[in-house]
């Protein structure tokens, strides 16, 4: 799935596809650079290279935090939204292909496995700090 992605961005205007995972992290809420390096698992300053290129792009742009003047946060342009909505079909399209072998009741062991894992990380995480 990873070296897809990687394909799939090869030939599109982002220079890592963690460029695509910011859009993704944007498109529900406003963001600070912080945390999308603690979401992305990337740091600051590297993220910091990321936004600026998105933002060159026109997909992303930066709004002064009413909360905390020293913090910007990071919210999707309208082209932004539509650029990511075309890489969700995309995705979609790409899971359909990988995942059409299984039957619905072999997806959804699947899933509930990946979710237990997923919640068990978490909840390491949580006990670790």
């Amino acid at each position: 799935m990873k070296q897809k992605l990687e394909g799939m961005i090869k030939d599109t205007e982002f220079n890592d596809r963690r460029e695509v995972g910011i859009l993704f992290v944007v498109a529900k809420r406003h963001v600070s650079q912080t945390e999308i390096a603690k979401i992305i698992d990337t740091d600051k300053n590297t993220i910091r290279f990321f936004i600026d290129h998105l933002e060159d792009l026109g997909l992303l742009r930066r709004n002064k935090n009413p909360n905390n003047r020293k913090e910007n946060l990071i919210c999707l342009t309208e082209s932004g939204k539509k650029r990511l909505q075309e890489i969700s079909k995309i995705l979609i399209e790409h899971e359909r292909k990988v995942l059409y072998m299984f039957s619905d009741e072999d997806l959804e062991k699947f899933i509930a496995l990946l979710t237990k894992f997923y919640r068990g990380i978490a909840k390491n995480d949580k006990n670790s700090h």
